[in-house]
């Protein structure tokens, strides 16, 4: 009898302990037997304890396209995704002007937003934490890194210090292009242009078919840039990847036949009259009335998609169409350059939370940051069908993406989905996007010079560019012929422009030598 009390005891004790074992302190079965298919399975379970969020401080830039919201998706994804209580601030007024005040201040955000050209300025005065030596500590940035090295080049300063961090696809690859009226081309039976001469050919033609035309919509000096491109030139002083020097593009030989081009297309009034003093309506006043049928659009404003719908109203047949680059005398053709942002997230050395604010960074370079920024949040902003991603019907717009949701804006471009960009255009704008990326013209950008470098020719380099300006104006109104070219270049030259060559080509060689070092 004392035997088999004994036993019960013993199983009640059992029983007892198993039971406490199998629950938590909430009620929640911990490590535990599990019965799966085929029988039972032990497993280990670790409970996860959540750490409180770190607070961190931002200051970003207010877009006037897309003004900041507290309440904007994107802050509560960043929050929930990286642990982080986030206190986003804009800069009053000009964020030019206010960033370095908030800098002078000492009393520094733990993250701000700011153009590459400021993060150098500021972090070489100590201001802001060098990323390279951290990034032990950031292994996503450091692996966007080593994916993208175009994008880390021309973030360093001129000792090889970063202080701003990359990014990608913000823009995709390109963001503007020439587009053509392909309705009036089909109507009257005319072939897209290959050469410089084709294109003039076809302006002449359309000024023959339309006499009030200016055929080709040329605003202003900026166009040589981007005209310039299959000739190797730009408007300014530039990078050439060919030579791997700096050259100034209205001083090269090429830029002086672009010049004729122009000069002779002003005269002929195969471009607009108003030359240096033309605007967006001005271009949507002359495609509506038939009065030019050539110019260069960018996506967000004069693209395809934003355009046609306008423009249909009162014209259904008006159609745009991407225009392949004419090409140079080596036959190169290039449309449009690859986009850097060219701004980013910095974190201060007065910060009391720089590893918290340098981890933050890394996440941003996380496919959980980069679908955040691209697509918002599963169920409110996009789904995904037949295992792609389509924005919900609450997107109508990348410009409303922004602005409801705050994709892709200031503090939230470090990586982005390109796919993204893509998924609210029409068929003819993603088709006319598609074969624009056959003509990518290669990334150009100056080498960084140092603050005495810099001050040593800002007064001759303004001298050179305004001068510069004048005088081209005058070469295209009409105002000076060209035979006085020799007598341009030689006032560039008394002007200061070989020694500014010369600061910009050493401070190149010495950029080759750094990249060659790494």
């Amino acid at each position: 009898m004392k035997r088999i009390l004994s036993l019960l005891v013993y199983g009640l004790l059992v029983f007892l302990m198993l039971t406490a074992c199998t629950k938590s302190g909430t009620g929640e079965t911990s490590a535990e037997n599990q019965t799966v298919s085929g029988g039972t399975e032990k497993k280990e379970q670790t409970e996860s304890v959540k750490k409180d969020p770190v607070k961190l401080t931002m200051m970003v830039q207010n877009h006037p396209a897309f003004p900041l919201k507290e309440e904007w998706l994107i802050w509560k994804l960043h929050e929930e995704n990286a642990n982080v209580d986030l206190k986003v601030s804009t800069y009053q007024g000009n964020w030019w002007e206010a960033i370095p005040l908030v800098v002078a201040s000492g009393d520094m955000p733990d993250l701000m937003w700011m153009p590459s050209g400021s993060s150098i300025t500021y972090g070489g005065q100590g201001a802001l934490v060098d990323f390279l030596e951290h990034l032990n500590k950031m292994p996503n940035m450091k692996a966007f890194m080593d994916k993208y090295p175009e994008e880390v080049a021309p973030l360093l300063s001129v000792d090889g210090k970063m202080y701003m961090h990359p990014s990608h696809g913000s823009y995709g690859q390109y963001s503007s292009m020439y587009l053509y009226r392909k309705d009036i081309f089909d109507k009257h039976q005319l072939i897209l242009p290959n050469t410089y001469e084709e294109l003039y050919a076809t302006m002449k033609k359309l000024k023959e078919l339309y006499p009030e035309s200016n055929p080709f919509y040329f605003p202003g000096l900026d166009e040589f840039g981007r005209l310039g491109l299959s000739l190797g030139i730009h408007y300014d002083f530039f990078y050439d990847p060919d030579s791997k020097t700096v050259k100034y593009g209205p001083s090269e030989s090429n830029y002086k036949y672009l010049l004729d081009f122009v000069a002779n297309a002003y005269k002929d009034r195969l471009i607009p009259m108003e030359f240096g003093n033309l605007n967006f309506q001005k271009l949507q006043e002359m495609l509506t009335n038939n009065k030019t049928f050539i110019y260069y659009g960018w996506e967000s404003e004069t693209g395809i998609d934003e355009l046609t719908p306008v423009m249909r109203e009162s014209n259904p047949e008006f159609t745009l169409a991407f225009m392949p680059p004419v090409a140079g005398p080596d036959g190169k053709r290039y449309n449009a350059r690859q986009s850097l942002v060219g701004e980013g997230l910095t974190a201060a050395t007065t910060s009391k939370n720089i590893e918290a604010a340098l981890a933050y960074i890394d996440y941003l370079f996380t496919e959980k940051a980069k679908e955040a920024v691209s697509w918002g949040q599963e169920g409110v902003t996009f789904k995904v069908a037949d295992g792609k991603k389509q924005y919900l019907p609450a997107v109508l717009s990348q410009a409303n993406a922004s602005i409801n949701f705050g994709l892709r804006t200031s503090g939230n471009m470090a990586w982005v989905d390109e796919e993204s960009l893509q998924a609210l255009k029409s068929e003819q704008a993603r088709a006319a996007y598609e074969e624009g990326l056959n003509y990518l013209a290669p990334m150009s950008q100056l080498p960084p010079l140092t603050k005495d470098e810099n001050d040593n020719i800002s007064l001759k380099r303004s001298a050179v560019k305004k001068y510069s300006a004048q005088e081209i104006s005058k070469f295209v109104l009409g105002e000076k012929n060209l035979r006085e070219w020799d007598a341009y270049i030689a006032e560039l030259k008394k002007l200061g422009l070989d020694e500014i060559l010369k600061k910009y080509n050493d401070a190149e060689a010495r950029r080759q030598q750094q990249i060659a070092n790494k």
